[in-house]
C-alpha cells in the first residue's frame, strides 16, 4: 500500500498547488478518485484475508467505553472533516465486558468508515450503544442510508458479516421511516 499512499500524497500536493482555473485539475481529481477506489479494493482484499485466517476469539475483559472513545479519536484524526461529528451515545449499564476487543474495534471501525461513504461531511454520525439483558448482547446502532444495490452487492459488507458471525454476533440493516439504520450485535461472553 506504500506506493498508493505515495501517489495519493503527490496527487494531494498537485491539487493544492494547481490553480482552480487550470483545466488539468479535473484530471488530477480523477486520479485521486481512482486511487481512493483502488485503496478501497486493496482494503477489501486485506479484510478478506483477515476473515479467512482468523479463527480464534481473543477474549479478554476490557473497558468498552474507553475503546469506543479511542476509536472515535482515531477516526477523527484519520478523517478530520468528521472531527467533532462522531458521537458515542452511551446507554450501557456496564463499563467492562468480556469479548474480543480487537475484533470489535476493527468491525466498528470498518462500519464507520463505510458510513462516511453515505453521509455528508456536515452530518453528525451518532453510534448508540445499548444492552439487551434478555439476549445478553450489546447493540451498536447508527443511522445510515445505504442504497439497496450496495447492500445486495457489497463484498465488503459480506466479509464483515462473516467476521461478525465468527464471533457469534450479527449485523442488521433496517429502514426506519425515511432513514436506514445499521446495527452490530455483540454477544457477551460470561
Amino acid at each position: 500500500m506504500e506506493p498508493l499512499t505515495s501517489i495519493q500524497g503527490l496527487v494531494e500536493l498537485l491539487e493544492e498547488i494547481t490553480p482552480k482555473s487550470d483545466t488539468r485539475l479535473v484530471y488530477i481529481q480523477q486520479i485521486r478518485e481512482q486511487i481512493e477506489a483502488l485503496t478501497k479494493k486493496m482494503n477489501t482484499i486485506l479484510l478478506a484475508e483477515q476473515v479467512m485466517v482468523e479463527e480464534v476469539l481473543r477474549v479478554e475483559e476490557f473497558d468498552l467505553k474507553a475503546m469506543m472513545n479511542g476509536l472515535l479519536e482515531d477516526l477523527s484524526r484519520d478523517f478530520p472533516q468528521y472531527a467533532g461529528r462522531l458521537i458515542f451515545e452511551d446507554n450501557l449499564p456496564m463499563v467492562t465486558i468480556w469479548q474480543d476487543q480487537e475484533r470489535i474495534y476493527r468491525i466498528l471501525e470498518y462500519l464507520m468508515r463505510e458510513a462516511f461513504v453515505y453521509i455528508n461531511p456536515d452530518e453528525i454520525l451518532t453510534i448508540v450503544g445499548s444492552f439487551d439483558p434478555v439476549e445478553k448482547e450489546i447493540e451498536f446502532k447508527g443511522s445510515i442510508d445505504i442504497p439497496p444495490d450496495d447492500l445486495a452487492n457489497g463484498l465488503d459488507l459480506k466479509l464483515i458479516e462473516l467476521m461478525v458471525a465468527k464471533m457469534g454476533g450479527r449485523l442488521s440493516y433496517h429502514r426506519e421511516g425515511e432513514d436506514g439504520a445499521m446495527s452490530f450485535f455483540v454477544p457477551l461472553i460470561q
